[in-house]
């Protein structure tokens, strides 16, 4: 009797590896099955608020608003570098504008934006906001920072759609 036993199973994953698994996931469109490997991994690792964040993510792009506010905020709540903070708050207040909740978007834009670390795309999703608010003049100032200063040190495609977007206005 031939016995084959897969050592991934065997082998207890990483909270890197959950990470680059639900990667995979991704790539392939299927947001779902990112967020099946996330939450696996959260229930290994608790208190990794990177999965959570991750997680979070996914949840919003397939609509579960509700769930992904809970996790931004349990990623918030585990996390202490400010770089990252400010991504987590960014993305929380991303999904509360989806949620139609603009008061509580602009209190985790602004949360995010009072961090020591720059986290420029802070600055585009707030000026974006900001417009959609018909706040136009502020939404440019936000614009035109989150521009220069991603002309600088990327990333590239948002960038671009700060250009684009001060171009429009």
């Amino acid at each position: 009797m031939n016995i084959q036993i897969d050592v991934r199973k065997e082998k207890s994953m990483t909270e890197e590896e959950y990470t680059l698994k639900a990667s995979e996931f991704v790539l392939e469109n299927n947001f779902q099955g990112a967020i099946d490997v996330l939450t696996e991994g959260i229930d290994k690792y608790p208190n990794n608020g990177f999965l959570y964040s991750m997680r979070g993510v996914h949840y919003h792009l397939i609509g579960k608003n509700e769930e992904s506010v809970k996790d931004h905020q349990m990623s918030i709540n585990l996390t202490t570098e400010p770089l990252v903070l400010a991504s987590m708050y960014t993305n929380k207040a991303i999904t509360e504008v989806a949620l139609k909740q603009p008061a509580n978007a602009e209190r985790d834009f602004k949360r995010a934006l009072e961090l020591k670390e720059p986290y420029y795309i802070t600055h585009l999703e707030y000026g974006k906001f900001l417009l959609d608010q018909g706040r136009k003049e502020q939404g440019i100032e936000y614009l035109k920072t989150a521009k220069t200063k991603l002309k600088e040190c990327g990333p590239e495609k948002y960038y671009g759609e700060a250009d684009a977007l001060l171009k429009k206005t």
